[in-house]
């Protein structure tokens, strides 16, 4: 393996990680251990609010080396999980543009001053719900990409050990 592709994919396992490991220990410790310690929704939710933010950029940056990654294989694989990853990438890529939008609509709902939401209600739960959806499909989309990464790393050894 060239070291220019050795750093590569060092890289973007590293960036897929801190994303989907920091998505992952996110919705199973912080989320649940804010609300047993705060015992309010909204206060922990005046933290999780900002905790986002550092995980969609870690997600721009997974998803833009995910992209390279399928792009510059995609010549070598005569496979149909080339186009599936490929799909893929854009599953994340179009659920972290939903994010972003939906992350200050849902914001200015939020009154600081007084801790409350301030405004309809409704339309503030509907808009969270929203965006939690959107990024249970990320996530799912995240573990169909690791998957057809995985099993595309492994059908190259097996290709390369059988033609040598």
């Amino acid at each position: 393996m060239k070291l220019g592709n050795l750093i590569f994919q060092t890289f973007l396992l590293a960036a897929f990680a801190m994303w989907f490991g920091g998505f992952g220990f996110y919705v199973s410790f912080v989320v649940p251990i804010g609300t047993e310690v705060l015992g309010s929704s909204f206060e922990q939710g005046l933290i999780t609010r900002r905790a986002t933010l550092p995980l969609n950029y870690f997600c721009g940056i997974a998803v833009a080396a995910m992209f390279v990654e399928t792009l510059l294989t995609w010549r070598n694989s005569r496979s149909p999980q080339k186009q599936i990853q490929f799909g893929l990438v854009l599953i994340i890529l179009i659920m972290l543009a939903a994010e972003i939008w939906l992350h200050p609509q849902i914001d200015a709902f939020v009154d600081l001053d007084t801790h409350e939401i301030a405004g309809d209600y409704d339309q503030f739960y509907f808009m969270h719900r929203l965006y939690l959806w959107v990024s249970t499909v990320q996530w799912i989309a995240g573990w169909g990409w690791l998957f057809c990464y995985v099993v595309g790393k492994r059908d190259h050894r097996t290709e390369r050990s059988i033609a040598h």
